[in-house]
């Protein structure tokens, strides 16, 4: 159940239901240490993966799914993002506002 926690935790940090309905975030798995999901509205991403390090913060991946091509590429990547930055890390990367 460590991995539920985990998935809502970060899904808070990022701003709950709000972030949710700003970007279109859906499809949320939960990885090893962390959650994977994808959102609407950014030319360069449209899946992000966050993971929990072992420092207590976390590194957050952005990928560009292509499904004509079959291609997922990493387009950014940012290590060491403590949890208070999570929200202000997502909208640099994606340039998508998480909160009103």
């Amino acid at each position: 159940r460590r991995n539920d926690m985990n998935t809502n935790t970060i899904i808070n940090q990022l701003g709950g239901n709000k972030f949710q309905a700003m970007t279109g975030a859906n499809m949320f798995v939960a990885t090893e240490n962390g959650i994977q999901f994808s959102f609407k509205g950014c030319k360069t991403a449209n899946k992000c993966r966050i993971t929990l390090r072992s420092d207590d913060t976390y590194n957050v991946e952005f990928f560009k799914l292509n499904r004509k091509e079959g291609t997922c590429p990493l387009t950014k990547e940012i290590e060491m993002v403590y949890a208070e930055n999570l929200q202000n890390v997502f909208e640099s990367a994606t340039g998508l506002y998480v909160t009103l």
